[in-house]
Order: C-alpha cells, then sequence, then structure tokens
C-alpha cells in the first residue's frame, strides 16, 4: 500500500483545493504549483463548496437572522480556512520525498510506467 501513499496525499491536496480554487488556476499545474493564495485564483463566494446544509442555512440568511456582513465574514473565513489547510498539507506532507516517489513503481497499475531510476533507486540506496 505504500506504493499509493504518495498519489493519494496529492490527489487529498487536489481535493481541498478544488473547494476554493477556480479550475482556471489548476488547470496545467502541478498540484504543489498551484497559487490558491492570490484572491483573483480563488472562486467567488457562491462557488466555495462547502457542504448543502451550510449552503442552504447561507442562501436562507435573512430567514436565518444573518445580516449580509455575517455571511461576507462567513466566506472570508472559509477562504482563510482552506488556505491555511494548504500552507500546513504543503509543509507537513511528503508530497516531495525520494521514497515515496520511487516506491510507485511497486504499484501493479504503476509498474508498466515505472522506470529503471526507480529501481535502481533502491537497489543502490538499499545496498
Amino acid at each position: 500500500m505504500s506504493h499509493a501513499v504518495r498519489r493519494k496525499l496529492f490527489k487529498l491536496l487536489r481535493n481541498v483545493l478544488s473547494r476554493f480554487v477556480k479550475p482556471s488556476a489548476m488547470i496545467y499545474k502541478a498540484v504543489t504549483e498551484v497559487q490558491y493564495n492570490l484572491v483573483y485564483n480563488q472562486k467567488d463566494n457562491k462557488e466555495l463548496i462547502i457542504g448543502d446544509s451550510r449552503q442552504c442555512f447561507i442562501d436562507n440568511a435573512h430567514q436565518n437572522g444573518l445580516h449580509p456582513e455575517d455571511v461576507e465574514e462567513f466566506f472570508e473565513n472559509v477562504k482563510t480556512f482552506f488556505t491555511a489547510a494548504c500552507v500546513y498539507m504543503l509543509k507537513k506532507m511528503p508530497l516531495n520525498d525520494p521514497v515515496l516517489q520511487h516506491i510507485e513503481v511497486a504499484g501493479i497499475s504503476q509498474c508498466l510506467n515505472g522506470n529503471t531510476s526507480s529501481l535502481h533507486y533502491f537497489s543502490f540506496k538499499c545496498f
């Protein structure tokens, strides 16, 4: 299962990014290269993925006793949360760990795409 760790970490980061970053800011970029902190790359408030029940609550803000300033503050906090989550993930997750990168060759789905440099990595590092 260790051969899939790196792919799963990248998938998790991409999932978080997709909730608040415009697709145009993510296309043709490595997940680690997305400039998620730039305001113009972030989705408009109505496009943020925050969950159905929360979206319904926000959509009925007036009926739920929320002022427009409260709604705006909520969305700013959501963007701040997602940004902080990405900063943390990029800092703490071993996305560029050479062992995780090379061990992908051990996965059945990747063995046809694997290259000999990954095999050499382990043969020279381990012996």
